[in-house]
């Protein structure tokens, strides 16, 4: 079977490289990807280019198609190559919504009864600031569009929330969007994710990501500086109240608006002294937890990514499923600047793999005319690796990261420290 990847980021290149495992998989091709990932690169057009895509599909004799990143399940890409009776796995562009739209997503978990926290929408300004005045600014201010995981504000007082007020509403540096304020959740966050055909589910290990720029969760959000899997944030008896408080619902309530949801449904979760209670629904995997994901996920994710989209059932692949007994961890390496800006074509030095429990996944890379590797992005790279234990996973990615240098290098010396 020939494979088709969507993206190309630290995500897509962990996917590649776990089903490059598989016998079964012939080549792998992505759009656009990266000079990092397994198999082919294409880049003469890109994943809005429906018409484009359906040709090379046929052209290349695609078997199946993986969409990595939100925004071509924004467009309706699913749609459009089901519509051909192309292979294809991810959500339909109405399902996408419940990450597109955080108003519909409440709108969603409301209906459905679903735990998460109190919020209010509002379009403008002085009325939102009349409201964070009267809880003293402690709240989460959240931009409700698509925001490449920048749009959520963590306050403390009112001069930080009408800050991240004037951004979303003044300034509309997310877009032509209201605001919405939510109640701020005390408790560890923790991502948990579940492939589902739109019936049927087959849950992963529970991770957790790090998303402020600095140590100890510090400074402004970023899609992500590293993640590490299983995190102990989720024991047994919350794992399954996720599934039936959170999971089962959404299933149920997307089912009957008639927009069933398949692929991958990854929720962001509050681990709250009251249970579990649902921060976003996101409709893709997530970068970088997809990383200690595939180092941990050993035999069986084609089978049930092909499951999810209608070839086979969840309920026959399960027992072909393996996991490494043991935990991952992955530490971002960020440009200068980051998040911010991005510093491109810094000459990255040190980039090799010294043994199979680690991995360097390629996300904001590309080659100079000299053939070096260099700076090309935001998020560089993603250092992963696993072994039997969080600790022994930790020591031997940041060694690894150790050995890897460009200018203006960041990255976060304390993945995991909430469990170590």
């Amino acid at each position: 079977m020939n494979i088709l990847i969507i993206g190309s980021g630290g995500r897509e290149h962990a996917l590649a490289w776990r089903l490059s495992k598989d016998k079964r998989v012939k080549a792998i091709y992505s759009v656009p990807g990266n000079p990092g990932m397994p198999g082919f690169k294409v880049d003469d057009f890109t994943s809005s280019d429906h018409i484009g895509l359906l040709d090379f599909i046929l052209e290349k004799n695609i078997g199946f198609t993986i969409v990595g990143p939100e925004a071509p399940l924004y467009e309706g890409l699913v749609d459009f190559l089901r519509k051909k009776k192309q292979l294809v796995f991810g959500p339909v562009q109405a399902a996408a919504e419940l990450e597109k739209n955080k108003i519909f997503s409440k709108e969603i978990m409301s209906a459905a009864n679903i735990p998460t926290s109190e919020s209010k929408t509002f379009g403008d300004f002085e009325a939102a600031m009349e409201y964070v005045t009267e809880c003293d600014g402690d709240c989460v201010v959240k931009a409700p569009g698509p925001a490449l995981g920048k749009g959520a504000f963590v306050c403390s007082s009112v001069e930080e929330a009408k800050e991240a007020l004037e951004k979303i509403l003044v300034h509309k540096e997310f877009g032509e969007y209201e605001a919405l304020i939510e109640e701020k959740m005390v408790g560890q966050e923790a991502s948990f994710y579940v492939i589902t055909d739109g019936t049927n589910i087959f849950p992963l290990p529970a991770a957790q990501d790090h998303k402020n720029i600095f140590d100890g969760d510090k400074g402004p959000m970023t899609g992500g500086m590293g993640a590490y899997a299983p995190t102990p944030a989720v024991n047994s008896q919350d794992f399954d109240k996720i599934i039936e408080t959170i999971i089962v619902p959404l299933l149920h309530i997307m089912k009957r608006r008639g927009t069933p949801y398949t692929g991958v449904i990854f929720v962001g979760l509050m681990m709250t002294s009251a249970g579990p209670k649902v921060i976003e629904f996101n409709v893709r995997f997530g970068d970088p937890e997809t990383q200690p994901l595939m180092m941990l996920w050993e035999e069986g994710l084609l089978d049930t990514l092909l499951a999810s989209s209608g070839q086979g059932s969840l309920l026959d692949v399960e027992n072909k499923n393996t996991f490494y007994k043991g935990s991952a961890t992955c530490v971002v390496m960020a440009s200068k600047n980051y998040p911010e800006s991005s510093t491109k074509g810094c000459v990255i030095e040190g980039l090799k793999e010294t043994s199979s429990d680690v991995r360097v996944f390629h996300a904001g890379t590309t080659k100079n005319k000299k053939g070096e590797w260099v700076t090309n992005g935001g998020r560089v790279l993603g250092i992963t690796s696993r072994a039997a234990t969080l600790k022994e996973a930790s020591d031997a990615a940041y060694t690894a990261v150790e050995n890897i240098h460009f200018e203006g290098r960041q990255f976060r010396k304390d993945i995991g420290h909430h469990s170590l």
